[in-house]
């Protein structure tokens, strides 16, 4: 049974009880500066509170374990002094990447990806002024915003009460420009950053650790309210933001949505809108592999997931083939392959979660030569930009994955953009507890602009 798959995700197959994995990346910050990608619900949540716990085990010679508890389950107090407070903290190590072109008009991308324009959560954190600490919540998932101001490190231990749901776990971290990023979390074996590949000239060697970096954790799958434990070390300057999407209510949010523009569409283009209907409904008995709490073995909820995603492949073939015939209104085609498209995304994020797949992804940019002054008087255009962009794959799970291929989506790529070797990487199977990996080099124009993710 093949699950086919958008840009940046994993294929998802399960044939005869065996499971097979594709993915399909750019890397990079997931620096996208559009608006969050579901639009919360009802049900949304607000601000978390963030309550102080204090230190443990604090002596002369070692440091001190920071508790910081917060909970997704509740909405606290906005305090607008501390809100800017923290954001402004964090402005101040998180600049734009030089790797995507700002937007003087949108807020800063680390703003939108971490979905601070919703509501406070309570936040206990130890009474420790050079730490800031701040949450945010919805029916889209939290995010836990730390910074540490002071000039030690500090290690951290993490309590997040998160609702039911099944979550894909971020953590974007932001270093000075004069410090390099340092992840560690001890306990399960969660995906560290892929050290830089082969493909730099020793003429131009790889440029310092970038001020940013996004590191894909392992997510908990969540049947009722849980307390989520995670530890780490904050070095000095540094600003992390940790954030839990919920995928499941994403795809419940994406599937209804691709209902809501069939009904818009079933307006002007009755005939082709009730089709794609009819198709889409093939899968309804399986919707409930979605919802929290159902009582579904992994297992089952795979199974009904792969169905669906299976069905919404179906659906968007169809529905490009009436785009291109010019069968249907083009700006209700286009939302309705909009709804589509997250509604995969949701799918395969949900279905990786529950099979504890982790991808990781690293774009590091290569140090440029020095410019020749005479070249740039005659009007010679720019050397072209070199990237090195490295992915990686591990099964946390259960369960051996076949069949894995690496690769990047060249369709997606700007005019110009050369990636080598341009065909994906192959693994035959990765057990549970193994990782693989693929490094691929990106040779753009200089005045290109990568998107953002």
């Amino acid at each position: 049974m093949k699950m086919n798959f958008s840009r940046r995700y994993l294929c998802l197959w399960l044939p005869s009880g065996s499971v097979a994995v594709g993915i399909v990346v750019l890397g990079g910050l997931l620096k996208g500066h559009h608006a969050p990608r579901h639009t919360p619900d009802a049900r949304s949540r607000t601000n978390v509170p963030v309550t102080s716990v204090g230190y443990r085990g604090r002596t002369h010679d070692e440091s001190a374990t920071l508790e910081i508890h917060a909970d997704a389950t509740r909405t606290a107090q906005v305090d607008l002094t501390e809100h800017m407070a923290l954001e402004e903290a964090i402005a101040r190590v998180a600049p734009q990447p030089a790797l995507f072109d700002p937007s003087p008009i949108l807020p800063p991308s680390w703003r939108l990806w971490g979905r601070l324009a919703t509501s406070p959560a309570p936040v206990t954190s130890a009474t420790d002024a050079a730490i800031l600490a701040g949450a945010f919540h919805s029916a889209q998932g939290m995010t836990l915003c730390l910074v540490n101001r002071s000039a030690e490190k500090k290690e951290l231990r993490l309590l997040i009460r998160l609702p039911q749901g099944v979550y894909k776990c971020e953590r974007l971290t932001f270093s000075p420009s004069d410090a390099p990023v340092v992840a560690g979390e001890p306990a399960r074996p969660e995906v560290r950053p892929v050290a830089q590949q082969t493909g730099a000239t020793a003429e131009q060697p790889p440029s310092a650790e970038p001020a940013a970096q996004l590191e894909r954790l392992q997510g908990p799958v969540i049947s009722s309210t849980a307390n989520i434990h995670k530890s780490f070390v904050l070095l000095p300057g540094h600003a992390c933001l940790y954030r839990f999407t919920d995928e499941a209510q994403a795809s419940r949010s994406a599937l209804n949505e691709t209902y809501d523009r069939l009904s818009d569409m079933a307006r002007q283009t009755p005939g082709p809108a009730h089709r794609l209907r009819h198709i889409l409904e093939e899968a309804d008995q399986v919707r409930g592999s979605l919802s929290p709490g159902n009582g579904k073995s992994t297992g089952a909820r795979l199974s009904g997931i792969h169905r669906l995603l299976l069905v919404t492949a179906q659906v968007q073939s169809m529905q490009r083939n009436y785009q291109q015939r010019r069968n249907v209104n083009a700006e209700q085609g286009a939302a309705l392959m909009g709804a589509l498209e997250r509604l995969t995304d949701a799918l395969a994020e949900t279905s990786s979660a529950l099979l504890e797949i982790v991808p990781q992804i690293v774009a590091t940019e290569e140090r440029a030569a020095p410019v020749d002054p005479s070249s740039v008087a005659s009007g010679k255009p720019a050397a072209p930009r070199h990237l090195i962009v490295t992915m990686s794959l591990t099964n946390l799970g259960k369960q051996s994955v076949s069949m894995v291929k690496l690769g990047l989506d060249t369709a997606s790529l700007p005019a110009g953009t050369v990636c080598e070797p341009d065909d994906p990487a192959y693994f035959g199977a990765v057990h549970p507890g193994q990782s693989v990996r693929a490094a691929f080099r990106l040779r753009c124009p200089a005045d290109s602009a990568l998107p953002a993710n």
